[in-house]
């Protein structure tokens, strides 16, 4: 049973700045722009932050998190689904702004820049509302989105002996002196609830149990790269926090703080396959 919770929820937990906060890294540097040349990069010898790992109910279970980012991560960037919907995107800043399919480009890549998130200066800057960003994703996902079954498999297998372990066999364990693995899987997004409801109903991806989204349409719209959404998910992760994204700031992000962080070029199948290989 998936449970979808918002990045917003930081704000019900304590008052923030609106101020983006990336440690040392210059916010003006992202774009979710695609890139042309993403290399997939493992920073496999980052450590915990945390200088002790706290113990997590039965101390025979050795756990760990995977944390995926949802577009062009659990779906290759190949599928053209961003592509279609940045068209759309530019098309309709077109007709709104009287200008060119390339100014309207630039549009959108400027406020990628300036915000982390295009949408979040679409809204902010151009009056993007949900009818406008609902326009742009009126189309049916299923002629680009399909179930992987490769890569279901290959999650599958690495959750094969966490989610479903019995106490009993647990306690089994504990008696005879060995460690089993308790791995629990997230999704970190910048997409909205219902979008990522309707990707997620293609790709059928198993295993999920928490899935943070981005709220837009609010005074405060915490995303990716911000530090406080990094932060926030990392409140529900236990023991090693893996985290595979197709963003280069995000893994930065990510290794600030302490994850151990894929950078996805079109194939997580791929990069899951290296990963199982660490153990």
């Amino acid at each position: 049973m998936h449970e979808y919770i918002s990045l917003n929820t930081w704000y019900d937990r304590m008052d923030g700045s609106e101020s983006l906060s990336i440690g040392g890294l210059n916010c003006g540097t992202y774009s979710d722009v695609p890139r042309t040349n993403h290399v997939v990069a493992a920073n496999t010898e980052q450590t915990n932050t945390s200088s002790a790992q706290p113990v997590y109910g039965n101390p025979s279970v050795s756990y760990r998190t995977l944390i995926f980012d949802l577009d062009q991560t659990l779906y290759p960037k190949s599928s053209s689904l961003q592509m279609k919907i940045r068209h759309r995107l530019y098309k309709s800043l077109m007709k709104r702004n009287a200008c060119s399919y390339e100014q309207a480009k630039q549009m959108y890549v400027e406020m990628s820049v300036k915000y982390g998130l295009g949408y979040k200066g679409m809204i902010k800057e151009y009056g993007m509302d949900e009818c406008w960003y609902d326009e742009l994703v009126d189309f049916d996902f299923g002629e680009m989105l399909k179930m992987d079954e490769r890569l279901n498999g290959r999650i599958m297998r690495i959750g094969s002996d966490c989610s479903d372990d019995r106490e009993d066999d647990r306690d089994k364990n504990r008696n005879a002196g060995t460690t089993t693995n308790s791995t629990q899987f997230f999704i970190f997004t910048n997409s909205q609830e219902k979008y990522t409801r309707r990707v997620l109903k293609y790709l059928n991806i198993p295993h999920i149990s928490k899935i943070f989204y981005t709220t837009y349409f609010q005074p405060r719209m915490l995303c990716k790269p911000e530090r406080k959404a990094f932060e926030f998910v990392n409140t529900y992760c236990k023991g090693d926090t893996y985290f595979f994204d197709d963003k280069m700031a995000n893994v930065e992000m990510g290794k600030m703080m302490g994850w151990k962080c894929f950078l996805i070029d079109d194939d997580l199948y791929d990069v899951l396959g290296m990963f199982d290989a660490m153990g």
